[in-house]
């Protein structure tokens, strides 16, 4: 299962170096080329830890242009590319613009975007960590991106007609767009299935073989086919995990 994300990964990051027209020919992928998936250590940074920049078991790692960010269920730690402490954001309790858990955030180049999942509602801090507002959303969700003034919802917990979807709604609150099908037969696994690139984010859901295109207005496109051969879930397979 861990080599499966890996190449997920992995082909998420090939697909967004190629050419953004899109295609329906098939794109092989050699699992026997195994030196392709072999991480390389090009550098360590050593993080600044203090009483108060300490992190939990169980985190999320992000990256932007400026700064390492990373956050557990309590709180968020922002680290320059040094690795010097930066600030620290846990707007953790029962009040007005807080959350019970800080789990699911994205990290873009201007801002951090908290879901506070039970409030229906994202809210928008600086990396010096003051709030910036918070966004209501009608949709429940499980893990968002921000991309383009729209937020992508991994929507596992919502049917639609179509399903469970991944659902692009507006900075208003507005569905956008929901037809891209998360799952397939009804199962569901792994994260970091959404890669955001200046003008576009890409989206693979789990036991597709199509990588979606997400236009800046929500459009959405089939991008590229891959066939990952023995290597992935046919129908059968599928039916039989969702079974058990």
């Amino acid at each position: 299962m861990y080599r499966i994300l890996t190449v997920i990964f992995a082909v998420l990051i090939f697909a967004g170096c190629r050419s953004e027209t899109n295609t329906s020919d098939k794109i092989p992928v050699n699992f026997e080329d195994n030196g392709r998936f072999i991480p390389v250590i090009d550098e360590i940074i050593p993080l600044e830890t203090n009483d108060t920049f300490l992190i939990g078991n169980n985190y999320a790692f992000k990256t932007t242009a400026k700064y390492y960010i990373l956050g557990d269920s309590e709180k968020i730690l922002v680290f320059d590319k040094t690795g010097k402490a930066q600030s620290v954001i846990s707007p953790i309790g029962q009040g007005p613009n807080e959350t019970s858990s800080v789990s699911f955030f994205h990290a873009g180049d201007n801002s951090i975007m908290i879901a506070a999942i039970g409030r229906k509602q994202i809210y928008e801090y600086d990396f010096e960590g003051n709030f910036i507002q918070a966004y209501n959303t009608s949709d429940n969700y499980f893990d968002f991106v921000s991309f383009n003034d729209l937020f992508l919802f991994d929507s596992q917990s919502r049917g639609t007609v179509h399903g469970n979807v991944l659902s692009i709604i507006n900075k208003e609150g507005e569905t956008v767009n929901d037809t891209i099908p998360i799952i397939a037969e009804g199962t569901n696994y792994g994260k970091d299935k959404i890669q955001v690139y200046d003008e576009y984010a890409l989206f693979l859901p789990t036991m597709s073989d199509i990588i979606y295109k997400i236009g800046p207005t929500g459009h959405v496109s089939a991008a590229y086919s891959f066939d990952f051969g023995r290597y992935w879930l046919d129908s059968k397979e599928s039916s039989e995990v969702s079974a058990n």
